[in-house]
């Protein structure tokens, strides 16, 4: 049995008898709930980026739909943070599993030679992923993966940028899993 040593700071989380967190801690997000129920979030550290998905609490009077939104984090001068909406893509279909959402970067071979990030879902209607540029100031979607089996629904989805540019063979690779199944994407270039 091994053990991790105890780390040489402390988070300033709030302690058992205290009422408020720590005012080392800053709320970005607005006081007022969102009005459709959070199923997934995810960060992309690399370009500051936050997504969150949402699914439509639906009824008969309402579009069943799931938003995805992806938000910068700035950290400015004196601790100035600033959080703001990057995009939002709406999808109709309904979001009944409890299915992830993510962001993430790679690094954009030339011509492009920069970070770009993606947003990737599980549509559950259409058993499709899909991905779209998290780059931009509007969501442009860049491919649906239609291998998701008729009888399954993707529960998680992650993806990452594999290998070393130096050798030549870095690759963008995403992950989905389903209730039964493990599906890897590779791109063909970036």
């Amino acid at each position: 049995m091994y053990s991790l040593p105890m780390p040489e700071f402390k988070l300033g989380l709030a302690d058992a008898n205290a009422t408020t967190a720590s005012s080392e801690w800053v709320r970005l997000t607005d006081s007022e709930a969102h009005s459709n129920p959070c199923y997934s979030v995810s960060f992309d550290p690399q370009q500051s980026l936050v997504a969150a998905s949402f699914r439509s609490p639906g009824g008969s009077s309402r579009r069943q739909e799931t938003i995805h939104e992806v938000s910068d984090i700035e950290f400015g001068d004196n601790s100035q943070v600033l959080w703001n909406r990057r995009q939002q893509i709406n999808v109709g279909s309904w979001q009944s599993k409890m299915t992830r959402s993510t962001v993430f970067s790679y690094y954009a071979e030339p011509p492009h030679s920069r970070w770009q990030s993606l947003m990737c879902a599980g549509i559950e209607q259409s058993r499709q992923v899909k991905v779209w540029d998290g780059s931009a100031a509007h969501a442009k979607e860049l491919v649906s993966l239609d291998d998701v089996p008729a009888t399954e629904y993707v529960v998680d989805i992650r993806g990452c940028q594999w290998g070393l540019s130096d050798a030549g063979n870095q690759k963008t690779v995403l992950a989905t899993l389903t209730n039964s199944t493990l599906i890897i994407w590779v791109s063909s270039n970036n």
